[in-house]
């Protein structure tokens, strides 16, 4: 003979999958805001390096840093433009890595292209002061996103 036990039936709260909170932009101003500094500091860089390079090679120095720290402005800003609107997205990593490769890839072909096709650049240190104010960008912007996020994570 056979044993026939009740079994109780499942609860569906034991089933159900925890639901995840909608994601909040940290809106425009604070994106504002991350990429006013960002561009003070590079101002800030760009005029010390500007009068370093301008001590070694002259008037090229100075314009060589000025460009570099146009490409830097430029990667940078877009870069955390890219960070800000995606965080509190679902697929904020896709955002993040678009950044990444937005900060790096613009500096990095900035840098070669200026080296072998424009002398004038090149001799006068390009691809060593674009180097140098990357560096400050990547730190700068690095600080700025971490704050974006961390403002994002108050704010749900």
């Amino acid at each position: 003979m056979t044993d026939q036990t009740e079994t109780e039936p499942v609860k569906e709260e034991h089933l159900s999958v925890p639901q995840q909170p909608e994601p909040v932009f940290i809106g425009w101003s604070a994106i504002f805001k991350g990429t006013a500094l960002l561009v003070g500091v590079l101002l800030v860089g760009t005029v010390i390096a500007g009068f370093v390079m301008q001590q070694k090679y002259g008037t090229p120095g100075i314009i060589a840093t000025l460009c570099a720290g146009a490409v830097c402005s430029i990667s940078g800003v877009a870069a955390l433009v890219v960070t800000g609107f995606g965080t509190g997205q679902k697929d904020g990593l896709t955002y993040t890595l678009g950044s990444i490769a937005i900060r790096t890839g613009i500096p990095l072909g900035s840098a070669i292209v200026v080296s072998n096709t424009i002398p004038y650049l090149a001799k006068a240190g390009f691809f060593g002061v674009i180097v140098v104010l990357y560096l400050l960008t990547l730190s700068a912007e690095t600080l700025l996103s971490v704050r974006l996020l961390k403002k994002q994570t108050v704010t749900k």
